[in-house]
């Protein structure tokens, strides 16, 4: 059982650091003003999903 915990665990984490690096991707390809509209509505996607 804690083996199960230990893995959930880490994959929550791995799931937020790539949730990051995803955010950071998105956020300077705007700033660059590179970003279309498939992007925008990825990018508010996660927004949402972040804020459960």
């Amino acid at each position: 059982m804690y083996e199960y915990r230990a893995l959930k665990a880490q994959v929550r984490e791995l799931q937020r650091l790539l949730g990051k690096k995803t955010m950071e991707r998105f956020s300077s390809k705007a700033a660059n003003g590179t970003r279309s509209a498939a992007t925008t509505a990825a990018l508010k996607s996660i927004r949402r999903s972040g804020q459960r």
